[in-house]
């Protein structure tokens, strides 16, 4: 049954997401006054829902996965913190395959634009050889990689954002 605390609680969410988006792209990056909060209330909700017996093992695993890789694309310079604090909050909120596919999605076709509107075919193709050597485990150093995460200075928040409410909305 559709209530007033539904509708309420999803433009409240929607409204926030869409601020997050908008200090992105004036700011170029989103500040921790917004994502921290709603890191804690996702991470707190996600809690209150496991032990009320609402989620599974399996949707915990998903959240703490995501936490980890978020955690971990933020440590090697992929991606800014607040992005990856959007993203795992994200999915505290919702915890399911679902809304994993439409970020992942949502994400590839964000990031695989920008990229090829930078760099062409060429980039394409330099990038494809670079997976190559990764799979060979030929990693690039720590300067490489630095190098590129501050002359990249992409505003990529609207793609979680994006998500975000096309599963709030549409679910």
């Amino acid at each position: 049954m559709v209530t007033m605390e539904w509708w309420g609680t999803r433009i409240a969410l929607s409204l926030v997401l869409i601020a997050m988006a908008i200090a992105d792209w004036r700011q170029g990056r989103v500040p921790n006054s917004m994502t921290l909060p709603l890191l804690i209330i996702g991470g707190g909700l996600c809690l209150v829902r496991w032990w009320g017996g609402e989620l599974n093992r399996g949707q915990m695993a998903l959240v703490g996965v995501v936490g980890i890789t978020c955690w971990l694309a933020w440590k090697w310079h992929l991606f800014g913190g607040g992005d990856m604090k959007l993203v795992m909050a994200l999915t505290a909120f919702f915890p399911d395959g679902r809304f994993l596919g439409i970020l992942l999605g949502t994400l590839t076709l964000v990031l695989g634009g920008l990229y090829l509107r930078r760099t062409g075919w060429q980039g394409l193709r330099q990038q494809a050889a670079l997976v190559f050597l990764a799979l060979q485990s030929q990693w690039p150093d720590r300067a490489e990689i630095n190098g590129a995460y501050r002359s990249r200075g992409d505003r990529v928040t609207f793609a979680p954002v994006l998500a975000g409410l096309v599963y709030l909305w549409w679910n």
